[in-house]
């Protein structure tokens, strides 16, 4: 099995006064640095910590409230539109809030997501590394419908857990559930991202995929879509709380890979472990590609 591997950009962590001197050139479009950068102009460096931590703190306000507004969005719904057709409107516009979050926040320059190219349209099985705490926010603002499997401890906040039941999620609680529901909704067309990691990655480490990915690839015959989540700094990884604001713009990338499907030729325990080590294998070989440059 081959995989076509597109090199991103480096993400530095050079200082912003730096940064806002030289435009970002990507895929032919030049984007602005936010006004995140205007921050280090000033008195020094105590101003600049001030200023993240502020517009760090209004991000994570707004995030919030998206998620306030969603919810009262699905409870309005709930009075109009019929359950068949109603977790896909509440994804397409979960899908909007990430996109106008991720502009705000790179309006204010405190995170900016950049990507090579748009996903392929096509449904599949979305793998994704997982390095970050709002990875699925990143991920979720290029399919507007999208099913995530979650974390069975979503469930022990109110707000989230509510979210999730009504945009028609899966969580990973039950294994066997999620395996036979899972390969059940990847056959019937839906585009379902699961992290095979099933947690964060460690900073600095290279991440170390469980089986459960390649099974419902397996078990469903679904086309994958690996998702390569490229980042500066430690903010959001494991073991760094969210108030815990770089002094910089935190930058996250993107690479979509070649989508492709399974190999079905063998048993399917043969067949789930081989596709887990080469999916393990391709994603160490584009985030140690990153490191080099």
């Amino acid at each position: 099995m081959s995989f076509g591997l597109r090199k991103p950009p480096v993400l530095s962590d050079s200082p912003c006064l730096e940064q806002s001197r030289i435009s970002l050139t990507m895929r032919g479009k030049t984007t602005g640095q936010g006004l995140g950068c205007l921050a280090i102009i000033g008195p020094g460096r105590l101003i600049n910590q001030s200023w993240r931590a502020f517009t760090g703190t209004l991000c994570w306000i707004t995030f919030g409230l998206g998620c306030a507004l969603l919810a009262v969005f699905i409870a309005l719904l709930r009075l109009l539109v019929p359950q068949p057709g109603r977790a896909v409107i509440l994804r397409r516009w979960a899908h909007y809030l990430a996109r106008a979050w991720m502009g705000w926040c790179r309006l204010l320059g405190s995170i900016h997501v950049q990507h090579n190219f748009q996903p392929h349209p096509s449904p599949g099985l979305v793998v994704a590394n997982h390095p970050t705490l709002l990875d699925v926010i990143w991920i979720l603002s290029h399919y507007p419908n999208l099913c995530c499997v979650t974390k069975a401890d979503i469930d022990a906040n109110p707000l989230f857990r509510f979210l999730a039941r009504h945009l028609d999620y899966v969580s990973n609680k039950d294994p066997e559930r999620l395996l036979q529901m899972g390969s059940t909704r990847l056959q019937q067309g839906e585009t379902m991202l699961v992290f095979p990691e099933a947690t964060r990655t460690p900073v600095n480490q290279l991440p170390k995929f469980h089986l459960a990915a390649a099974e419902l690839a397996v078990r469903s015959g679904a086309a994958i879509h690996p998702v390569i989540v490229h980042k500066s700094g430690p903010y959001l990884s494991k073991g760094y709380p969210w108030y815990t604001f770089p002094s910089d713009t935190m930058r996250v990338y993107l690479e979509f890979g070649a989508v492709f499907s399974p190999q079905l030729d063998d048993s399917p325990r043969v067949a789930r472990r081989r596709l887990n080590g080469q999916l393990e294998g391709y994603f160490h070989q584009a985030l140690i590609a990153r490191n080099r440059h």
